[in-house]
């Protein structure tokens, strides 16, 4: 058995056709095994699946306009690129087949996501079977055949890996790319061969095009290069910095992320505009982290170890340190890659589990140093027992997590709580209702403002009669969510306020978010406050829990009745102009404007003037000047029906003003003097209604009320 570093020059074709196919035959098991449910969720997009998101609004499908700018560098342009790739290979396929009859068609898959989704989530299988093959290329070579085995099988048995495989992040390309340039860190540590540092440039380069971290594979890249220098009988002068293949590698990884990501370094203002939140988001912490473990042992303890099994992960990390310090070469390298991600991830206030994802290699090749170091006092004893031993070894580092990832893939297959709560929702449809208030990770609906939004879009404009009926055949809902911050403490305060929401039918609560605020009761009072009234006054009704067999969050839903709703509004005080001032302020304007625009048209549908004039009022007078009218004449209609009459008369005055020959705010401001004691203007408002009304079918309604309003008026008035 072979437990050198690296591959002898005379190893024959046959021990190389071998290598490689335990290898695929590994990678093929793992694909096997996370393709299983790729259409989880769906026809909901339950997760956050940016970069479909954004390829698919910078492909243009409905506006027939591609453009590659992706106006964001939060994360680099890589993932959008693949996935634009992806949607155009899946529309030509389509086309093929007869799937698709147009762009339109493919335009319209976003009602469901449901074939673009399991195309993207493709992806994410086809990257990880990637690190499963060079996991178990690098064992093999690395601690023999036993070593391929046991690192491919840790892999693919991942329960942390196959997780990431089926969702839609950039972070599955990475810790394949980080893979491919590990591979060639161990080429360079062995052979120091120019096209070693090409090829560890290029897939640096990609991987940082796909996300920022991958720099932290600088430590490990710069122990391969001395080991590469003295492997050429290269001196260490100037700390092997003046090699000239160091700086091939450098230059090709820095041309590799131009060609990739752009628009990052032509678009500096963007840049430095998201670098600075990013920077935030790392210092500040993300909403909820608060109630995390220290990064040191978060890592270890609730990531690395569960994503691979306790006994994998314990033998992995021992072994890499026990390699590196008895067989030293390639397995320095291995562990400077680990150590530099670990300890500098760490140290941020973010700590996500996805981003200790490109550990998971070192660590499995850490299982296969342990081979390395014992294989040969098995192989000495003799071939049977070699091979009991690699059996005993797999079992014990591959069972456990084999066994989470098989009930991960069986819960996929599962309806999740947010689909049952959807469906419970759509079964308590009447009329035009519900009217939901919803936090961020509770069921997807379709939204009814969305629709209508669509109708003055190009992108709707473009579309077939056909296909336009079947968009606005769409069966929406009327909802508002809830903003969602993940740094900005107290930026959602204003939203937990169960008087925004006294229009409406169900307030969703979701455990993602809920659980969030209540871990941390000091810091979100108002959060917990709204909770505790949401169980106070009114009636839950449903409760959709996860459990063994279902994934998701729990759901929570709470019923306002009629009864409640008007024991509310007598009993809670209003808002006041204060409390709107101070959110719009304090929160991310267009946020804000959302929001007080969706809860003012609810409850204009509602017949709740009051409360539609009370949420245009701060809209009208937030917004920039040239935004604002265009909610002036639903913001005139509520003051008026509310009867605000010294409110309404400024606004019908301005509305006439930009719309002279419409003759709605003439007859209401006929009705607003009549209402503050001026018969004589009110009779002029009227009959100059009437004249603008003339020969106009639409305003026939409008004519008859007018008249009847002049009839009332009586001769002294």
């Amino acid at each position: 058995m072979n437990t050198s570093q690296t591959d002898g020059p005379q190893m024959s074709q046959r021990r190389l056709s071998n290598r490689l196919l335990i290898a695929l035959a590994l990678a093929v098991v793992a694909a096997f095994l996370r393709s299983r449910h790729l259409a989880w969720g769906l026809p909901d997009l339950e997760e956050e699946a940016f970069p479909l998101k954004k390829a698919f609004e910078m492909c243009g499908w409905g506006t027939k306009t591609m453009r590659l700018d992706p106006d964001t560098a939060g994360w680099p342009s890589l993932s959008f690129y693949v996935h634009m790739l992806v949607q155009h290979l899946h529309y030509w396929t389509g086309r093929l087949s007869g799937e698709f009859a147009d762009r339109g068609d493919y335009f319209l898959q976003q009602t469901t996501w449901t074939p673009i989704a399991v195309w993207a989530r493709s992806v994410g299988v086809l990257a990880s079977s990637v690190v499963v093959l060079v996991g178990a290329r690098l064992g093999h070579r690395l601690a023999g055949w036993g070593g391929g085995l046991v690192t491919g099988l840790i892999l693919a048995a991942s329960p942390m890996l196959t997780q990431h495989a089926q969702l839609i992040t950039p972070d599955i390309l990475l810790v394949m790319f980080t893979a491919l340039a590990l591979e060639r860190f161990v080429d360079i540590a062995a052979k120091g061969r120019a096209r070693d540092y090409l090829w560890a440039g290029l897939w640096i380069g990609l991987g940082v095009s796909t996300k920022y971290t991958p720099i932290l594979l600088a430590p490990a890249f710069y122990v391969a290069h001395l080991m590469g220098l003295h492997h050429r009988s290269v001196g260490l002068r100037a700390l092997g910095l003046g090699d000239k293949y160091l700086w091939w590698a450098v230059l090709a990884c820095v041309l590799v992320f131009a060609a990739t990501s752009p628009f990052v370094l032509v678009n500096t203002g963007i840049l430095s505009r998201d670098m600075d939140h990013q920077m935030s988001h790392l210092q500040q912490g993300h909403f909820g982290h608060d109630s995390q473990n220290p990064g040191l042992v978060f890592y270890a303890f609730d990531v690395l170890a569960p994503g691979m099994g306790w006994p994998a992960f314990l033998l992995g990390l021992t072994g890499l340190v026990a390699a590196a310090i008895r067989k030293r070469g390639s397995w320095w390298v291995l562990l400077a890659g680990l150590l530099a991600y670990y300890l500098v991830l760490s140290l941020l206030q973010t700590r996500f589990d996805r981003y200790l994802l490109p550990g998971l290699l070192p660590l499995a090749l850490g299982v296969a140093g342990w081979w390395a170091l014992l294989g040969p006092w098995f192989q000495a004893r003799s071939r049977n027992m070699a091979l009991v031993g690699v059996v005993l070894l797999a079992l014990v580092v591959t069972i456990p997590p084999m066994i989470e990832s098989l009930l991960f893939v069986a819960k996929q297959g599962q309806p999740g709580t947010r689909q049952l709560a959807k469906d419970w929702i759509l079964q308590h449809r009447d009329g035009n209702g519900p009217y939901l208030a919803m936090e961020l990770y509770t069921p997807a609906l379709p939204r009814a403002k969305q629709i209508r939004l669509r109708r003055g879009d190009p992108a709707f404009a473009n579309l077939s009669p056909e296909q336009q009926r079947r968009w606005l055949d769409l069966d929406p809902v009327s909802s508002v969510y809830l903003p969602f911050y993940s740094t900005r403490e107290g930026a959602a305060d204003f939203y937990y306020d169960l008087r925004h929401y006294l229009n409406y039918d169900f307030v969703v609560t979701s455990s993602a978010v809920r659980q969030r605020y209540e871990n941390s009761p000091a810091r979100y009072r108002q959060q917990v406050k709204f909770y505790e009234d949401l169980e106070t006054h009114l009636k839950d009704v449903q409760v959709f829990a996860p459990g063994p067999r279902r994934r998701g969050p729990e759901i929570r839903i709470y019923a306002i009745t009629p009864e409640i709703r008007a024991h509310l509004k007598r009993t809670l005080p209003p808002l006041t102009r204060d409390d709107f001032r101070a959110a719009a302020s304090a929160v991310q304007a267009s946020h804000f404007h959302n929001f007080v625009k969706t809860v003012a048209s609810h409850a204009t549908e509602r017949g709740d003037a009051k409360t539609s004039a009370a949420y245009f009022q701060p809209l009208y007078e937030t917004l920039p000047p040239d935004q604002r009218d265009e909610f002036l004449p639903a913001y005139a209609n509520a003051t008026v029906h509310a009867g605000l009459w010294q409110q309404a008369e400024p606004l019908l005055r301005r509305w006439r003003r930009l719309d002279p020959a419409n003759p709605v705010p003439v007859g209401y401001l006929g009705l607003v003097q009549r209402e503050l004691g001026n018969p004589d203007q009110a009779r002029v408002g009227f009959l100059a209604c009437l004249d603008l009304a003339a020969d106009k079918p639409q305003y026939a309604a409008l004519t008859v009320w007018v008249r009847q309003q002049l009839d009332a008026l009586t001769p002294d008035q």
